[in-house]
């Protein structure tokens, strides 16, 4: 079973490839978290067994935490091959608004047990091409080896955005998991897209539900939400201009 994916190939031969591999696989099902993705499934993996699936960070159910009434906005801006929204760069420009610009997945602040898991993992999958290069010849980490260093990453992952968001009247996001953290922890908040509509799929399919988060198709559009969620009480950190 391949948990909940989004499905994009840009590279047509690689769509090919992955039907050829995935199709011979006796029992295999993908899982997809939104129409598109099936569409795209079913048009470019025809011999695959695909399905519609929530996205499983749904499935995290927070402890309760104490929300920021005040505070600067938080603005989660990716910086990589997906980012298409422009976020980055025009909320540094918001100058009516108090913003942190940052993207959770810089490590900089990350400890340094966070980094030695991640290198026992990445070995691990090293070990795991060679091995099936040598036939199985070549031996990997034990699997409660594996199994803590993943926990102690994704339970590390998940406190310090809690944290992160927390101390956040609102926020203004281009990921999808933040959007769906934002809105499991009940904070308003204004989403935009990636370079490849997951985010907007998956919002107008479910996650556009939650009475705290928004939609905008452009970071003009997100400035403007952002001024009516803190306008109308969520929260009250407008600067003054004069």
């Amino acid at each position: 079973v391949q948990l909940t994916q989004s499905v994009l190939f840009r590279d047509p031969e690689r769509a090919v490839r992955a039907n050829e591999i995935l199709g011979r696989h006796p029992e295999f099902r993908l899982l997809v978290r939104d129409e598109l993705s099936f569409e795209r499934a079913q048009q470019l993996l025809p011999d695959v067994d695909a399905a519609l699936s929530y996205d499983m960070a749904l499935g995290w159910d927070p402890k309760p935490v104490q929300l920021a009434t005040t505070g600067p906005v938080l603005v989660i801006a990716r910086d990589d091959r997906e980012a298409s929204s422009g976020l980055i760069s025009a909320a540094a420009e918001w100058s009516d608004v108090d913003t942190r610009v940052t993207d959770w997945t810089r490590h900089d602040e990350h400890p340094k047990s966070w980094h030695r898991a991640r290198k026992i993992m990445r070995l691990n999958g090293d070990l795991l091409a060679r091995s099936r290069r040598f036939r199985g010849l070549v031996p990997t980490l034990p699997t409660g080896t594996l199994v803590r260093q993943l926990e102690h990453v994704n339970d590390w992952n998940v406190d310090w955005a809690v944290d992160l968001f927390a101390a956040s009247p609102a926020m203004v996001v281009d990921r999808l998991h933040a959007h769906v953290l934002a809105a499991l922890l009940g904070i308003p908040h204004v989403v935009l897209d990636n370079d490849h509509g997951k985010i907007s799929t998956v919002f107008h399919s479910y996650t556009g539900q939650f009475s705290t988060a928004h939609y905008a198709v452009s970071p003009d559009e997100a400035h403007e939400q952002l001024r009516d969620i803190l306008v109308d009480g969520h929260a009250s950190r407008l600067r003054r201009t004069d």
